[in-house]
């Protein structure tokens, strides 16, 4: 069995948006700041608007936070 990291949530976002660039315009954010979430993880605080814009499920953006509900 796989486990998934918050890198693998991070990855899955980005690929939603096409880009980091797409990822930060939605957000509000700079480009920098969603480069630093590719090695700290997305914050818990954007996951509400992440789950809104993209459909994705809390544990799907940040999946190191559902193995500890689990």
């Amino acid at each position: 069995m796989s486990t998934k990291t918050n890198r693998d949530g991070f990855d899955l976002v980005v690929r939603h948006f096409g880009s980091n660039a797409e990822m930060a315009r939605a957000l509000g954010v700079t480009r920098a700041v969603i480069s630093v979430w590719g090695n700290s993880g997305i914050p818990l605080k954007y996951v509400p608007k992440l789950k809104s814009l993209t459909g994705l499920k809390g544990r799907d953006i940040v999946p190191e936070l559902a193995k500890l509900l689990d």
